[in-house]
């Protein structure tokens, strides 16, 4: 926004006037904080033909400047923009090596949000970035833990922010409609993958990155998001839930029943790309936590909902939904099957 714009202004002059960026620097970052996007991806491609020719004590220089300009690039309306932004900082992390953990924390949850981009490039270049800064999975996950507070904040702010306020314009309402979808899509799956990172480093469950995003990404706003407009937020909820039952049992058990309404609800689902990721989690919850469904709101729903998703040929996942069918109803709690006192035959 234009606040954001004025806050990168005022940190490029800054830099200019206490001499910690010289000229050519300068120039690419008054370029790279315009709001023109061919602007952006031109002063992104300068910036890369200046990084093969200056080498790393240019881009060390660079670096702390750059960073707040990533974050911001990194959530571009355009995927060319993102996708070349991680380009670059695939770049940077080439040159810097080591030099560059200083800067991790501020800037690892926009780079790990980018990883999970809806656009395959621009998750392709993040992805390829992190190959380059950590080439093993031991450093990659030192790496995530080592930010697991920053992330679980960065994270959690992202995932739960506000909708975008209504616009007159319907291309700007569209656009930021768009926008907040990946922002909060975005992270919620990189909240997925932190958490499993986690439990697959050995962390105990109650503590580190687990028990920061358990305290910022598992309050009731959460698991209302099934009933978010954007398909790609609704399954990015679900994967959220998925982790959450598969690598955090004891924070699963106590917030069962508010997760069974965003599970239980996804069966009224209508696109095939949602079911793909409701059914495993349901299946999960439905097997370790049954009672709690069975006592939550949402549990009364759920045979018309199953119904119905039959009625209509399950919109186009029959395959999903078949091979989750026999498991579902093996693990359906006892008393939903059980008719409603006022369906009971008199005496």
């Amino acid at each position: 926004g234009d606040a954001t714009s004025r806050a990168d202004g005022a940190t490029m002059l800054s830099a200019m006037l206490d001499g910690s960026t010289d000229g050519e620097q300068a120039l690419l970052l008054r370029k790279m904080a315009k709001r023109d996007t061919v602007t952006k991806l031109k002063a992104l491609g300068e910036l890369r033909e200046a990084l093969s020719a200056h080498g790393a004590s240019w881009a060390a220089e660079l670096m702390p400047h750059w960073v707040p300009h990533f974050v911001r690039l990194s959530g571009d309306g355009s995927w060319q923009v993102r996708e070349s932004a991680c380009a670059a900082l695939g770049q940077l992390a080439s040159l810097l090596g080591r030099q560059l953990a200083p800067h991790l924390r501020p800037l690892m949850a926009a780079w790990l949000c980018a990883k999970h981009d809806p656009h395959g490039g621009t998750a392709a270049a993040a992805a390829a970035a992190f190959g380059v800064a950590f080439p093993n999975p031991r450093k990659y996950a030192d790496a995530l833990l080592f930010c697991r507070d920053e992330l679980a904040r960065g994270l959690a702010e992202r995932a739960l922010s506000a909708p975008p306020a209504a616009a007159s314009d319907k291309d700007e309402a569209a656009a930021a409609a768009d926008a907040h979808a990946r922002r909060v899509g975005s992270a919620l799956r990189a909240a997925s993958h932190l958490l499993a990172v986690a439990a697959e480093s050995g962390e105990a469950p109650a503590s580190g990155a687990r028990a920061a995003l358990e305290a910022a990404l598992c309050g009731g706003e959460v698991w209302r998001l099934g009933s978010a407009a954007s398909s790609f937020v609704r399954t990015g909820a679900y994967g959220w839930a998925g982790s959450v039952l598969s690598h955090s049992t004891a924070l699963a058990a106590g917030t069962a029943a508010e997760m069974a309404g965003l599970l239980l609800g996804g069966l009224k689902e209508s696109e095939p790309a949602c079911h793909a990721a409701l059914w495993e989690p349901l299946l999960l919850l439905l097997r370790d936590h049954g009672a709690a469904v069975s006592c939550s709101a949402a549990a009364r729903h759920t045979l018309p909902r199953l119904v119905s998703l039959l009625e209509h040929g399950c919109h186009g996942a029959a395959p999903t939904v078949a091979r989750a069918l026999l498991p579902l109803v093996s693990l359906l709690p006892a008393p939903l099957f059980e008719p409603p006192a006022s369906a009971a035959l008199p005496p």
